[in-house]
C-alpha cells in the first residue's frame, strides 16, 4: 500500500505546489505569532466544513443520483455546494421552529450516514482511477491564500493587538449581519434596532451557523478562517466550469489564472488607490473584501456547468430539476443580481425554444424550477427591503468612475443649461470605451464572439446562448441600472467569468489566423490587465504588512481615538457588552460617522454614516449606529431622522426625560465615547456606571 501511494502520488508531485505549501505554512506560522489565533479553532473550522457541509452534501449528491456530476473533483465541489444549501435550510427550519438543538446534531448524523455509504462501496483498487487536482491549480490556490491572508488577516488585526484599528466598513457591516442572524430569525438590523433586515444574506447565515456550532467568534471567522475553504472552493469551481467547456488542462488553468489575475486598465494607479479608475473591483471583493460574491460566484459557475450539461444531453430528469432549483435558490440568496441574470437568460432560451419548437418541455421544466426557486428566496429574504429599487438610468456607473469626473469637469467648463442631461448623454456615448477599459484583455475578443454568434444565430448552441446571455445580461445591468452605492457592479461581477469564457472560445478558434499586429495587441492588453491586478495586490499586501509591523512594534498601542477607527479601550468596552448584555437588550451609542466631523445636524442619505465598529465588536443590537446603508428611501429617511433626534436627546448633559426615553425605546444600555462627548457624565439615579476606561463609559438602566 505504501509503495502504491509513493508510486502514484509522491512521485507525481511537482516542486511548484511544494513551494506554495511551504510558503503558505511559513505565513501561517507568522500569523499564529502575530494574530494569536487558536489552532484548535482552525481544527474546528475545518471540522465544520467537513462534517456539517461536505459529507452531508455528498449524501445529497448520492441521493439525487445525478449522472452529469461524474468526476471526483466535481463530486467534491458540488457536495460542498449542496452542503452549504443544506446548512442554510436547516438554519431556517431550526430558528423558525425554535428547535435549535437540531442545528448542532443533524450535520454529524448525516456525515455518519455518508461515511457508512462511502465505506460500503470503497475499494483500494478505486484509487487507481483517482487523480490529484492539477498541481498548478494547487499553486494558484496557495498563492491566492497567501494574498488573502495578508490582505485580510494582517490588514484587519484587532485593536487589542494594534492599539487602534481602522477597518473597511463593509467588513464590519458583514460581521454585524452575522451576529444579528445568530441572535434570532426573522432578523433585525444590527445598526438600527427592531428594524427588519432584508438582504441576500445566505453567506451570512452560513457563517452564523459556523459560529454557533464551533464557538468561533464572528470576527475571527471573517478575518482569519473563512478564506481557508472559500478560496479553494472558488478556484476549483472556476476549474470545473472551464473543464465543462474545454476538456483541456492547459486551457482550464489559463481560464482560472486570467479570471483571478487580470483586471482593468488602471495599471499602477491601483498601487496607490483602493479601487481602479474604471471601478473593476471583482477580485478585490472576492479575495480581499469578501461581501457575498465569494459564495455567489462559485455557485454561479457550478449552476452554469450543470445547465450546460443538461443542454448538451438534451434531456433532464426529475432529480436534475431538483438540483437546478436548489442551486438557483442558493445563488439568489448569495447575490440577488446573479439570480436575476441566470433566470432571465434561461427564460429567454425558453422563449427561443417555443419559437423554434425545440424541446419545449425540457426548457419549461428548467425555467419553472428556477423561477420558483428565485421567487421563494426573494419573497422570504429580500422583499420589502429598505433600499431603493433598481432604476433604469443609463450611464450612471460611468459617471461614478474617473471617466465620470472628466465628463463632469468638461460640462462645468462648457457651462450648459441642461448640464445634467448632457453628462448622461456623454456617459452613454463613451460606454464602449469604458467597457474596453474595464475589461481590456477580454472585451475585444468577447465583442468578436458576440458578432460571430449573431451572424450564425440560427445554428447557435443552447450552451452558447446560456453563456452569452448571462454575459450580456450582466453588462446590460451594469450600464443600464442605477443603484445607491453602485451596487449595479454586482451584475458585471457575476458576468465577468462568462464574458471571459466567450472571449476565450473566440480566441482559441481564431488566434492562429490573426495577423501579428492583432496578436501583439491582444498580448499587450493581457500585460496591462495583469499589471493592474498585481498593482492592487501589492498595495493591499503592503498595507497588511504595515499593520502587522505596527502591531509587532507597538507603534500605536496607546493611540488616541480618531473618526474612522476603534481603539483598544473602546474594543474592551465592546467585549464587555458582548459578554454581559443579553441578546434582546438594546444599546445606545454616540458614534455614527466614519469620515465627516462629528457635528450635530439632521441626518441625510449623503452622510458618511458608516461607523459599524460598535455593532460588529459587541455583537449586540444598537439603537442607532451608522445609517448609510439603511437610509436609501424617503420613508426610512424619516425614521432615521426621528431616531437620530431621540439619540441626540439621550446625550444631553441635562435631560430629565433621559430615563423615560430609554424605557420608551427599550434601551437598556448607553455608551459614552470620550471622543464624541468629552467630560460627559450622567448622574441619573436609574443609570448605573458598569464599565469605564480611558475612551469609553457604559451605563446600565436600572428599573
Amino acid at each position: 500500500m505504501i509503495g502504491y501511494i509513493k508510486k502514484y502520488y509522491i512521485n507525481q508531485a511537482d516542486i511548484i505546489p511544494k513551494i506554495g505549501i511551504v510558503v503558505l505554512s511559513i505565513f501561517f506560522l507568522i500569523s499564529y505569532m502575530v494574530l494569536k489565533f487558536s489552532i484548535l479553532d482552525l481544527v474546528k473550522y475545518i471540522g465544520f466544513n467537513l462534517f456539517y457541509v461536505l459529507l452531508p452534501g455528498f449524501l445529497i449528491v448520492k441521493l439525487l443520483k445525478v449522472d452529469i456530476i461524474d468526476s471526483v473533483i466535481e463530486k467534491i465541489v458540488y457536495s460542498f455546494a449542496f452542503g452549504v444549501a443544506l446548512t442554510i435550510l436547516l438554519y431556517f427550519i431550526c430558528y423558525l421552529t425554535n428547535f435549535r438543538f437540531a442545528l448542532y446534531s443533524i450535520g454529524p448524523i448525516l456525515s455518519i450516514v455518508s461515511l457508512v455509504l462511502m465505506a460500503e462501496k470503497f475499494k483500494i483498487n478505486n484509487l487507481k482511477n483517482f487523480k490529484l487536482v492539477d498541481y498548478k491549480l494547487v499553486f494558484i490556490i496557495c498563492f491566492i491564500l497567501i494574498i488573502s491572508f495578508v490582505c485580510v488577516s494582517f490588514r484587519n488585526l484587532p485593536p487589542d493587538i494594534t492599539g487602534i484599528s481602522s477597518i473597511y466598513q463593509d467588513l464590519l457591516w458583514n460581521i454585524g449581519n452575522v451576529d444579528a442572524l445568530k441572535r434570532d430569525f426573522p432578523v433585525y438590523d444590527a445598526r438600527f434596532a427592531e428594524l427588519d433586515f432584508k438582504y441576500h444574506y445566505f453567506v451570512f447565515i452560513f457563517r452564523a451557523v459556523l459560529g454557533l456550532t464551533t464557538g468561533i467568534s464572528t470576527e475571527k471567522i471573517a478575518f482569519v478562517y473563512s478564506q481557508f475553504v472559500m478560496i479553494p472552493f472558488l478556484v476549483v469551481s472556476l476549474y470545473v466550469f472551464a473543464e465543462t467547456i474545454f476538456h483541456n488542462v492547459c486551457k482550464n488553468r489559463f481560464f482560472v489564472w486570467t479570471f483571478l489575475f487580470t483586471g482593468c486598465a488602471s495599471m499602477i494607479y491601483l498601487f496607490k488607490n483602493t479601487a481602479g479608475l474604471f471601478l473593476n473591483v471583482t477580485i478585490l471583493d472576492l479575495v480581499i473584501l469578501p461581501n457575498g460574491i465569494d459564495l455567489g460566484i462559485p455557485i454561479f459557475l457550478l449552476l452554469m456547468s450543470f445547465l450546460i450539461k443538461i443542454y448538451r444531453n438534451n434531456k433532464v430528469c426529475t432529480n436534475e430539476i431538483i438540483a437546478v432549483g436548489i442551486l438557483t435558490a442558493l445563488l439568489t440568496g448569495a447575490k440577488g443580481p446573479f439570480g436575476i441574470m441566470i433566470v432571465s437568460t434561461v427564460f429567454v432560451i425558453f422563449i427561443i425554444s417555443l419559437i423554434k419548437k425545440d424541446n419545449i418541455i425540457l426548457n419549461f421544466k428548467l425555467i419553472l424550477s428556477m423561477a420558483l426557486a428565485f421567487i421563494i428566496v426573494y419573497l422570504f429574504t429580500m422583499a420589502g427591503a429598505n433600499g431603493e429599487p433598481l432604476k433604469i438610468i443609463p450611464g450612471t456607473i460611468i459617471l461614478n468612475s474617473k471617466l465620470g469626473d472628466i465628463i463632469k469637469k468638461l460640462v462645468l467648463i462648457l457651462n450648459l443649461e441642461n448640464a445634467n442631461d448632457f453628462q448622461y448623454f456623454l456617459a452613454n456615448i463613451i460606454t464602449p470605451v469604458h467597457f474596453f477599459l474595464f475589461l481590456p484583455f477580454i472585451s475585444v475578443p468577447f465583442i468578436c464572439w458576440v458578432i460571430l454568434k449573431a451572424k450564425k444565430f440560427k445554428v447557435i448552441k443552447k450552451e452558447e446562448l446560456l453563456i452569452g446571455g448571462v454575459a450580456i445580461s450582466g453588462i446590460m445591468g451594469f450600464y443600464l441600472f442605477a443603484v445607491d452605492g453602485s451596487s449595479q457592479l454586482y451584475f458585471i461581477f457575476g458576468a465577468t467569468a462568462f464574458i471571459e469564457m466567450s472571449a476565450f472560445m473566440w480566441l482559441y478558434d481564431h488566434y492562429n489566423n490573426l495577423n501579428r499586429y492583432f496578436k501583439f495587441f491582444i498580448i499587450m492588453l493581457f500585460v496591462i490587465s495583469s499589471i493592474s491586478s498585481f498593482s492592487m495586490f501589492a498595495r493591499n499586501f503592503l498595507d497588511g504588512f504595515r499593520v502587522a509591523y505596527q502591531a509587532i512594534t507597538n507603534m500605536k498601542y496607546e493611540a488616541e481615538p480618531v473618526i474612522n477607527a476603534v481603539t483598544k479601550y473602546e474594543y474592551e468596552g465592546m467585549l464587555w457588552l458582548k459578554n454581559n448584555v443579553k441578546d434582546n437588550e438594546i444599546i445606545a451609542v454616540d458614534r455614527h460617522y466614519n469620515s465627516k466631523p462629528q457635528v450635530k445636524h439632521i441626518p441625510s442619505p449623503n452622510d458618511e454614516s458608516r461607523y459599524f465598529y460598535y455593532s460588529a465588536y459587541s455583537g449586540k443590537q444598537i439603537f442607532l449606529e451608522g445609517w448609510a446603508y439603511t437610509s436609501r428611501n424617503n420613508a426610512m429617511q424619516k425614521k432615521i431622522v426621528e431616531r437620530f433626534q431621540i439619540n441626540e436627546e439621550l446625550y444631553l448633559p441635562i435631560n430629565k426625560d433621559r430615563v423615560n426615553l430609554m424605557n420608551e425605546n427599550n434601551i437598556s444600555y448607553i455608551v459614552v465615547s470620550t471622543f464624541i462627548h468629552p467630560g460627559l457624565v450622567f448622574d441619573d439615579l436609574q443609570l448605573k456606571k458598569v464599565f469605564t476606561n480611558r475612551d469609553i463609559t457604559i451605563y446600565k438602566l436600572i428599573n
